[in-house]
Formats: C-alpha cells, structure tokens, sequence
C-alpha cells in the first residue's frame, strides 16, 4: 500500500460515531476507540487461559502529546506511554487486560479491585 494511502486511511479511521456520544461515554477517556478496544478484549478472553498466571502493569512507549491517559513509570525500559494491567500465563500471552485511564475521584484502585473485576481472575 502506498505511503500517501496509508495516511490518508490513518487520518480518516473511525472506531466510534462522533455525534451520537452521550455524556456519560464521553466520561471515558477512551471513549473514541472503547468498540475496538473490547472487542480486542473478547478475542483475548476467548484464549484458553493457562495453570499459572501472573497480573502485572506494562507500559505502551508513547511519546506523543495526548495527555490523558499517558504515564511516567521509573525503572522502565520505556518509561513514558500508557499504562495496562494485564493478565498473563506463563507463556506471555495475554489472557485479559485493562488499560489504567487515571484516578477516579472518590475510588481508590487496588491490587484486589482489578484481580476481581476487571480482570476476570477466576474465568
């Protein structure tokens, strides 16, 4: 594919439909690529998950400018991108995954809150 088709695609790919959004979608800083984003999701928990797993943060490198959900994590290879909790078996695969979008006001984000909800620990 040529290079100038290529951007054009990238400049033009839609996920979700900009007038339809509701305020309470638009709370959710992902909100533009949210469809892709569980659908991926669902093909990742449709993965057989293996005897032992393991939940642990990985960092996106990213060093654009969208603020919003972008993170600084020292000791990093890439200090700088998004931050995901994932769970994944001893292999590497991912099993499941969250992508961390910043503190919410009046929730605190545990360890235990992410291994029992968000995460499907038990599936």
């Amino acid at each position: 594919m040529p290079r100038n088709r290529f951007q054009s695609l990238l400049s033009t790919i839609h996920f979700a439909n900009n007038l339809t959004v509701s305020d309470e979608q638009k709370k959710d800083k992902l909100w533009k690529i949210r469809p892709w984003l569980d659908a991926f999701r669902e093909n990742c928990l449709q993965i057989v998950p293996e005897e032992h797993n393991s939940v642990d943060e990985m960092m996106i490198p990213f060093k654009g400018k969208f603020s919003g959900i972008r993170q600084y994590m020292k000791g990093k290879p890439h200090p700088w991108g998004f931050k995901v909790w994932a769970r994944t078996g001893i292999s590497g695969i991912v099993c499941d995954f969250d992508v961390y979008q910043g503190s919410v006001q009046g929730k605190v984000d545990t360890l235990k809150d992410l291994l029992w909800k968000d995460l499907s620990f038990l599936s």
